[in-house]
């Protein structure tokens, strides 16, 4: 599955650029809330085979601002779905369902976000150390300012929208 993996975590590295997510940067000394990333792999069985799909997830619970956060999201619980669902049979309406693409990076900024304190949310991110070469590939199609061969460990990515794992 090696080629598969590289093919999704590509795909899931280009959403980041796509939506621009993120904003490579050298690394100043003074980045307090800094969140490593983790490749998250899941496979499906389809009819044409396994399927291979690559997230890349930060871990949330190293965010310092986490306590400080105002807390909502916009989906329902599963108890709000099957009531859902049941007053549609009911009443005989149409039910539709959608799933939207990356959802997470089509979202507002994370610059127009505040903490509850009233502080600027912040985050950095040190990706997982193979998410560099995923970013070469896609450096020139999205004019990417990505640091020289061998010298990534100095840089961090400026997180410009939410991402998997945050809260």
């Amino acid at each position: 599955f090696a080629e598969a993996a590289d093919a999704a975590k590509l795909k899931e590295v280009e959403n980041y650029c796509l939506h621009r997510a993120f904003e490579a940067i050298l690394k100043q000394g003074d980045e307090w809330n800094t969140l490593t990333g983790v490749w998250v792999m899941t496979f499906k069985w389809t009819a044409e085979g396994w399927k291979v799909k690559a997230r890349l997830c930060l871990r949330g619970f190293q965010d310092k601002q986490r306590g400080d956060l105002h807390r909502y999201s916009p989906t329902s619980s599963r108890l709000g779905q099957r009531l859902l669902l049941s007053t549609c049979v009911l009443m005989s309406w149409a039910f539709i369902s959608l799933d939207i693409s990356a959802a997470f990076l089509q979202g507002l900024p994370i610059a127009s976000a505040s903490t509850q304190s009233g502080r600027p949310r912040k985050v950095w991110v040190q990706p997982p150390a193979d998410a560099w070469k995923y970013l070469r590939r896609l450096e020139a199609k999205y004019g990417l300012g990505l640091p020289d061969v061998g010298l990534e460990g100095a840089w961090l990515l400026l997180l410009l929208k939410a991402a998997y794992g945050l809260d």
